[in-house]
């Protein structure tokens, strides 16, 4: 990719696909903080290319090139959710029985109300479930943090993805935001059942 970026005759409009495929490459590596610096540099990328309409000849029609915007924001999601959870920080490793849970989930909602408000705004309703709740004692806020902004990511993906591109490419980013609330362990996996009915909202 280097070489490729190197040579004088590259057509600057592939610049964002050469930068998204350098974070990808660098994902694939597991080194998360660079992938994720890389693709935000891609993302910005394809805004400079995005600002150019009706000023030059665009190497992709625009709403092919929103598309092609939404799905870094994908592997900016993957990336971003992915790092937590190889680095060993998850939920429990099971759920406790339906007494357990109950107990669990009171008093984490006591001591991590903030947590829970902050959360919601990302993940959505799922997080109000008393089963999301018994997932709270193995998070801490940079944890928690780096979940809901890969969320934010993947909302924002398929927003963009419903409004311009194929019909079946939004359900990419739902599989990844699953992903994510599967990656918090088995308590939370309840949010991944509530995607597909979530409003089709990006966060701030």
């Amino acid at each position: 990719m280097a070489e490729l970026q190197a040579r004088p005759d590259i057509d600057p409009r592939l610049q964002p696909y050469i930068l998204r495929a350098e974070g990808l490459q660098l994902q694939g590596q597991q080194q998360y903080v660079d992938a994720m610096e890389k693709l935000t540099v891609a993302l910005k990328a394809f805004d400079g290319e995005l600002r150019r309409v009706g000023q030059v000849t665009l190497f992709q029609p625009e709403n092919d090139l929103r598309a092609e915007r939404a799905y870094t924001l994908i592997d900016l999601g993957r990336a971003t959710s992915t790092w937590p959870t190889r680095s060993g920080a998850s939920g429990p490793g099971r759920c406790p029985g339906r007494v357990g849970l109950w107990a669990r989930a009171a008093f984490a909602l006591l001591t991590s109300l903030p947590l829970v408000i902050y959360l919601a705004v990302y993940l959505g309703r799922a997080v109000w479930r008393p089963s999301f709740w018994a997932t709270l004692p193995g998070l801490d806020w940079i944890i928690a943090r780096l979940y809901a902004v890969g969320a934010r990511y993947y909302r924002r993906a398929d927003a963009d993805l419903e409004r311009y591109g194929q019909p079946a490419e939004a359900t990419v980013a739902d599989e990844g935001l699953a992903a994510l609330y599967l990656a918090l362990g088995p308590c939370a996996r309840s949010g991944a059942l509530v995607i597909g009915h979530s409003p089709k909202r990006a966060p701030p």
